[in-house]
């Protein structure tokens, strides 16, 4: 009997999660390509515009690199190798980019909780010009309309984060029904707004969102530019009056920090740019790492420039292991889960009809 008790207690501890995040799945295609190419390309540079299926097939026919991307699953990856669990939830398509995603975010140890689509799986272009910086243009597939989309309520149970992607707030209802069932769970909750052409069209909503429902706000000064009208110290203070913890990031000069108490700019930590894919997501990832191990906000700004000055030196949006683990030594108190391999990991993945 004290084997049995002591299985179930090592299978609860290895698989429970203490984080969550709607994520549908994407791909991102990494693809280098020259200022001419940014230049005749349609919509703004530095944004993220949709495309359909043959537009994305021409400008991905040379891709670099794919792996699984999506702002939320690129921050539990940079979670979860700085020694946190979590669980992804969303949709993914019918298809071998959907088998190349589960792959990948099996090795990162993230359990993957999805509803299967007949259709493909979300795509990104992922535009990276010689400078560095990459330009955004979807194929998003399954990223359209909840109705088939079911949640599952054990999936809060004992969380202490729930992290949103703004790529949700065109669908308010939906996301209403996630963070009502974080709060339920007494979570933190957090989000990261997106794109600035989501902030454009949908400021009303994330206003009402930031004002009445997040702990936690990251934004780049971008998307607080166009949210409020002001200068990224200025946009960082004022958004610090309606939600607790305000983060506006600004690239290679760092950025602002605003709590009810405290105000502060932080010094990027400066790197050769290959591709700055990712970046965000892994800022994000660093200081999430500080606010769940209690830190003060400095050292979680500090957490959160240091693991995005790791990617930035890398194509595409992924870390390995041994570079966040042993470069940066930031894991505190978190045990690195070695033994745990990929096959490890638990699948929950149902059938949809798709969009």
């Amino acid at each position: 009997m004290k084997y049995l008790l002591l299985f179930l207690f090592c299978s609860l501890s290895l698989f429970s999660h203490e984080i969550l995040t709607y994520g549908d799945a994407i791909i991102d295609y990494i693809v280098f390509v020259d200022d001419n190419f940014i230049e005749d390309l349609p919509g703004e540079t530095g944004g993220s515009g949709q495309i359909d299926l043959e537009t994305f097939g021409f400008l991905t026919a040379n891709h670099q690199l794919k792996c699984a991307g999506g702002s939320s699953v690129n921050t539990m990856k940079g979670l979860s190798l700085l020694g946190h669990t979590s669980k992804v939830i969303g949709r993914i398509g019918n298809d071998t980019d959907a088998e190349d995603y589960l792959h990948s975010i099996r090795s990162y140890r993230i359990i993957p909780s999805f509803s299967k689509c007949d259709t493909h799986t979300g795509r990104v272009a992922c535009l990276v010009s010689p400078d560095g910086y990459r330009t955004m243009r979807s194929c998003v597939g399954i990223s359209i309309g909840f109705e088939d989309f079911e949640v599952a309520t054990e999936d809060f149970d004992g969380i202490t984060l729930f992290h949103i992607e703004g790529y949700q707030i065109p669908n308010p209802e939906f996301l209403r029904e996630l963070i009502t069932h974080a709060k339920n769970a007494g979570a933190l909750i957090s989000m990261d707004m997106g794109c600035h052409e989501l902030v454009n069209k949908f400021k009303d909503e994330l206003l009402d969102l930031i004002a009445n429902d997040l702990d936690i706000l990251f934004s780049n000064f971008e998307e607080a530019r166009i949210l409020t009208g002001l200068g990224p110290e200025e946009a960082c203070a004022e958004l610090s009056k309606i939600c607790d913890r305000v983060v506006v990031t600004c690239g290679e000069k760092g950025g602002y920090v605003a709590s009810k108490d405290k105000f502060f700019h932080y010094d990027a930590i400066h790197a050769e740019l290959v591709d700055d894919t990712g970046a965000g997501d892994c800022f994000m990832a660093g200081f999430l790492h500080g606010i769940l191990n209690g830190q003060p906000l400095e050292e979680c700004a500090q957490k959160g420039a240091l693991v995005a000055s790791k990617i930035i030196q890398r194509m595409g949006a992924e870390l390995p292991a041994d570079l966040v683990l042993e470069e940066i030594c930031i894991c505190d108190d978190h045990e690195v889960r070695e033994n745990l391999v990929a096959e490890d990991i638990p699948d929950c993945i149902e059938c949809c009809t798709g969009s």
